[in-house]
C-alpha cells in the first residue's frame, strides 16, 4: 500500500492565506533650519515605471553637460593666458604677453568661455525641467531639429569671429 506523494498532495486542498503588510519601522525625521530646508533641492519620488533608471539618467546627464563646460571653459582661458613651456636655451624665463602673439586669440578664448558658461547654464536648466518632468511623472522627448538649429547659428557664430579675427592682422 505505498502512496505517491504526488496523487496525495493534489488531492488536499490548501487554504489560502491573504498576504500580510508589514510596515517600517517609524523613522525619526531631523529637523532642519530655514536655510537648510531652502538649499535642499532633493526630491523623493516613488520608484514606479523605472523612476530611479530615468533620474540616474537625468544626472548623467547633467555631468555631461558640466564635464563639456568645464572642457570648454578651461580651453577658454588656456587660449587667453596662452600657456607656454620654458625654453630651456633662455637664460631668462619670459612671460608670453599679448604683444608678442598680437590680439587674434583673444576673441576666440572669450568665445569658448561664453560657450563653457552657456553650456553650463543649458545642462543647469534641463536637469531641473527633466526633475520637475519627473515628479509629475510626464515623458518629454525632445524633438531634436531645435538642437541642430542652435548648433548651426553657434558654428555659423564662431566661424565669422575666426574668420574676422583673422583678417584683423
Amino acid at each position: 500500500m505505498s502512496t505517491n506523494h504526488a496523487e496525495a498532495s493534489s488531492s488536499k486542498v490548501t487554504a489560502t492565506r491573504k498576504p500580510s503588510l508589514e510596515f517600517a519601522e517609524k523613522v525619526q525625521i531631523h529637523k532642519a533650519s530655514r536655510l537648510e530646508n531652502y538649499l535642499d533641492y532633493s526630491i523623493l519620488v516613488s520608484n514606479n515605471i523605472s523612476m530611479a533608471r530615468d533620474q540616474l539618467a537625468n544626472e548623467r546627464n547633467w555631468l555631461t553637460w558640466f564635464r563639456l563646460s568645464c572642457t570648454l571653459i578651461i580651453l577658454g582661458f588656456s587660449i587667453l593666458v596662452q600657456f607656454r613651456l620654458p625654453d630651456p636655451s633662455d637664460p631668462t624665463p619670459r612671460v608670453a604677453t599679448m604683444a608678442d602673439t598680437g590680439n587674434s586669440n583673444r576673441p576666440v578664448g572669450f568665445i569658448f568661455c561664453a560657450i563653457g558658461f552657456l553650456c553650463f547654464i543649458v545642462g543647469l536648466g534641463k536637469y531641473f525641467k527633466n526633475q520637475r518632468l519627473l515628479v509629475k511623472q510626464a515623458t518629454y522627448v525632445e524633438a531634436g531639429w531645435g538642437s541642430y538649429v542652435v548648433v548651426g547659428i553657434l558654428f555659423l557664430f564662431v566661424c565669422t569671429v575666426m574668420i574676422l579675427a583673422s583678417s584683423a592682422d
